[in-house]
């Protein structure tokens, strides 16, 4: 069905004998594992962070072969999100594709989206994940995420899905005008006035305060959005 994640078999069972448990593959740098756990990171964990940055896909497959995938999309999802090692723009290709919308949301869960602002969990999103450049799952991909946040968050806020999408697109928007991605370019000289009459354009019951808005035009002001480095440009800054 829609949504449904076909590429990953996590109800398939295996007989192989060196299996490893799934949720022992979810070792980054956490603290509150086993020591004794870190040794599994070695041939299956390394090896998966190698080939996915080459190929998803096959990478996916060999940790289907090599761990026990009996788990659920969750159990998965939560390998994909504690093992930062991965390359992020392959991961964002990999988890946005709209065919895993079930993993983008069980993955997207991982942010604890209840306890966080709706700035504060897309700039932890685009820290998590490189956004993939084509523009359709670009964008299927933040719809996913307002959906995720407004659903962990709907007692708390008067206004829809359709209103944390425009304002997610909003934010965009102010960050390319403020910081523009080319040297030559001058910034925009976008007031919060511009900003906040910008967002009212979708917002005309006014939902969301003028304070609420001149918070998030001085947060990204300050601190643009930015995303996660592919792993060729952190290895050239490191």
């Amino acid at each position: 069905g829609p949504g449904s994640d076909t590429d990953v078999s996590l109800d398939t069972q295996f007989s192989v004998k060196s299996i490893v448990p799934l949720q022992n593959l979810t070792l980054t740098a956490d603290q509150r594992q086993d020591s004794a756990d870190v040794s599994l990171r070695d041939p299956i964990v390394q090896e998966f962070i190698d080939i996915f940055a080459e190929d998803p896909d096959r990478a996916v497959e060999l940790l289907e072969r090599k761990a026990d995938l009996q788990a659920d999309i969750k159990t998965f999802a939560s390998v994909l999100f504690k093992t930062s090692e991965l390359d992020k723009h392959q991961l964002g290709n990999y988890v946005c594709a709209p065919q895993r919308e079930v993993l983008l949301r069980s993955f997207l869960r991982r942010l604890h989206c209840e306890s966080l602002s709706l700035e504060q969990a897309f700039r932890m999103f685009l820290l998590a994940v490189r956004l993939p450049q084509d523009t359709r799952t670009h964008a299927h991909a933040i719809s996913t995420m307002a959906d995720v946040w407004h659903a962990a968050n709907a007692s708390k806020v008067p206004f829809d899905t359709n209103l944390v999408v425009e304002l997610i697109w909003a934010m965009i928007r102010l960050n390319d005008s403020l910081q523009p991605s080319l040297p030559s370019e001058e910034p925009a000289a976008i007031t919060v006035e511009d900003f906040i009459a910008e967002v009212r354009e979708r917002d005309s019951q006014g939902l969301l305060s003028d304070e609420f808005l001149r918070g998030i035009y001085e947060s990204i002001r300050v601190m643009p959005l930015m995303q996660a480095l592919r792993t060729s440009q952190m290895a050239e800054s490191s």
